[in-house]
């Protein structure tokens, strides 16, 4: 948009990241260093999710989770890329509400509980 724009509403389970203005301050190095803004949905950090738990053993906060969820949209082959998991705002309760989305999820999609680690990531 070339300016800071504000969302009428920012309904996401990516709590820690659901602004709906960004930070004036911020923006001209936003704009200055960044090429692309990759969108990511619910459904594929919900994926993201299960991959973490189900395949690596780990819990990671849905908004730290993006870095991974945004891997099925580059082009990562023969390149050297790092994914920082981020983030403590996950409470028994959340993560209570986010596996029962996940059971959801994959009840209502064709995913299967013991996919591939590497399906979610780039080949």
């Amino acid at each position: 948009a070339g300016e800071v724009v504000t969302l009428k509403h920012s309904n996401t389970i990516a709590d820690g990241t659901a602004v709906k203005t960004p930070g004036k301050t911020i923006f001209p190095y936003l704009q200055e260093n960044l090429d692309d803004v990759i969108t990511i949905s619910d459904d594929e950090l919900i994926v993201a999710f299960l991959d973490m738990v189900e395949n690596h053993k780990m819990i990671v906060e849905n908004s730290g989770l993006l870095s991974v969820a945004a891997l099925k949209h580059l082009d990562c082959k023969n390149k050297k890329v790092v994914c920082i998991l981020s983030g403590g705002n996950m409470d028994v309760i959340t993560m209570l509400l986010l596996f029962r989305m996940v059971l959801s999820f994959v009840t209502e999609s064709s995913l299967s509980l013991s996919f591939c680690p590497t399906s979610l990531v780039c080949s």
